[in-house]
């Protein structure tokens, strides 16, 4: 789905979906995100260095753990951020 059509469903009790920028307007560095990558690509589309440039435009590189089942995401991951964050598969 697009992130218009995402953002037009809403959840039973009227909420809607909100973007991983609201999120971290929203609650900063109150909380450990887990960050999951859902891309089965072997190829790099650029979702990972987005990835990475919100956390940094946000400062929460010590507040991140990002997850994917596709090693090839992770990796792509890393070589987008200087500092550490952790992976998980």
């Amino acid at each position: 789905l697009s992130l218009a059509e995402l953002q037009a469903l809403h959840i039973e009790s009227g909420e809607r979906i909100s973007t991983l920028d609201e999120v971290f307007e929203t609650f900063g560095s109150q909380f450990i995100y887990n960050v999951e990558i859902k891309d089965v690509s072997l190829r790099n589309r650029g979702l990972e260095a987005m990835i990475a440039e919100r956390i940094k435009a946000f400062h929460l590189e010590e507040n991140v753990i990002i997850s994917s089942f596709n090693p090839f995401s992770l990796k792509r991951f890393q070589k987008c951020v200087s500092s550490h964050i952790p992976t998980a598969a």
